[in-house]
């Protein structure tokens, strides 16, 4: 979704949005506001009953249950957001056996939007999640339950995690969702891999 709002300088600035759910009136966006954000004064100031421009939300991707028996999710910060209706479309449904594995990257666990969701996504027996945290962590900081893994997302990691997969199955799409090199480095790692990953579906 494309929000337009209006500066600290009067000024006109528009940013991209991805809603985690949208239907009963109403629309939940994970937003990060940042203290020189440019929008995020616009929106940091709105009070209930205040009204906003937006268009969207635009695109999607058209899950069909069971067509994977894997599906790997590399994302980085609110990247996790397009990958929030689709992981909670395929454990809400009891027939569908698919396995999600997501990875995601974030300097701190105290970074993670969306901490309340990973602990009750968790609880599927179809779901696994992996914290790549580029900041060292005391271990008392992991959630109960979580993995971690300490320093930047790399080839290594990457690889580790499709040769896992394909251990299981051949049969499983990669998901990537976050920064352009973000992205760029996920694909180029999976693609250098022999054989080389193609069934890569990008946010």
């Amino acid at each position: 979704m494309i929000f337009r709002g209006i500066t600290d300088k009067a000024k006109t600035v528009t940013r991209q949005y991805t809603p985690i759910s949208v239907g009963n009136g109403s629309i939940d966006l994970p937003i990060k506001l940042y203290s020189a954000g440019r929008l995020s004064y616009y929106l940091r100031n709105l009070k209930p009953g205040d009204f906003c421009d937006f268009r969207g939300p635009f695109g999607g991707y058209e899950y069909h249950a069971n067509k994977h028996s894997h599906l790997l999710m590399f994302a980085a910060g609110t990247g996790i957001a397009p990958l929030v209706p689709l992981i909670d479309l395929v454990l809400a449904n009891d027939l569908d056996n698919t396995f999600v594995r997501l990875i995601f990257c974030c300097r701190h666990v105290s970074d993670i939007l969306l901490l309340d969701m990973f602990k009750r996504w968790r609880q599927h027996w179809n779901f696994s999640v992996l914290l790549c945290l580029s900041a060292k962590e005391e271990e008392s900081t992991i959630p109960f339950g979580m993995k971690a893994r300490h320093g930047k997302l790399d080839e290594t990691l990457v690889q580790e995690e499709v040769v896992d997969i394909r251990r299981r199955s051949e049969n499983f799409a990669l998901f990537v969702c976050g920064t352009i090199p973000f992205e760029k480095d996920v694909i180029n790692y999976a693609r250098k891999m022999q054989p080389s990953v193609e069934n890569v579906i990008r946010f």
